[in-house]
């Protein structure tokens, strides 16, 4: 008899524990919550960007790469889940849209001091190499203690207007008509 009172307070004992720390399985989310979206220096070229794009565009901020750009189709299973992996993780500091349909026309990414280290310059080339595959224009900015709008406006536009194809190289002649 003295068992079975034993094994029954234990078993109360147990529960209130359990209910104590927020219930029968409950499980412990281990976050907080970050003050800003963007640092400093983001905010600060956020300010400018919108200012230089105006009612043309609109720029949303930290955008997961994997939700502008996927792997080819075609892909084996193995290579397109490499693929996906690479991207997954990461994000554009800035995605500049449509206004109407909020296609995507441009990301921008925001260079500061951190992009010279060997794991930012793989990630860099990553990127350049995954937006040029997908055919979208990517502007890298230096990040600097003021920008001139004109001189931004004018990056912007130059990186979303298409350039047009040149001939290849015709050992200096003019091309033949």
């Amino acid at each position: 008899m003295d068992i079975l009172l034993l094994v029954i307070l234990m078993v109360i004992a147990v529960a209130i524990l359990a209910f104590a720390k927020g219930g029968v399985g409950a499980i412990a989310y281990p976050y907080q919550r970050s003050k800003y979206l963007l640092s400093n220096a983001e905010r600060s070229f956020y300010g400018v960007l919108v200012q230089a794009i105006g009612d043309s565009a609109v720029v949303f901020t930290k955008v997961r790469v994997a939700d502008v750009i996927a792997p080819q189709k075609g892909l084996g299973r193995s290579a397109w889940q490499r693929a996906f992996n690479a991207i997954s993780a990461k994000h554009f500091d800035f995605v500049v849209c449509a206004p109407d349909d909020l296609s995507v026309r441009l990301v921008v990414e925001l260079d500061d001091a951190s992009h010279g280290s060997s794991k930012a310059q793989k990630r860099d080339a990553l990127l350049n190499g995954a937006c040029q595959s997908a055919g979208l224009p990517l502007l890298r900015i230096r990040a600097a203690r003021s920008y001139s709008l004109a001189e931004l406006r004018q990056q912007v536009t130059d990186a979303i207007t298409p350039r047009p194809e040149v001939p290849a190289s015709n050992n200096g002649q003019s091309p033949s008509l």
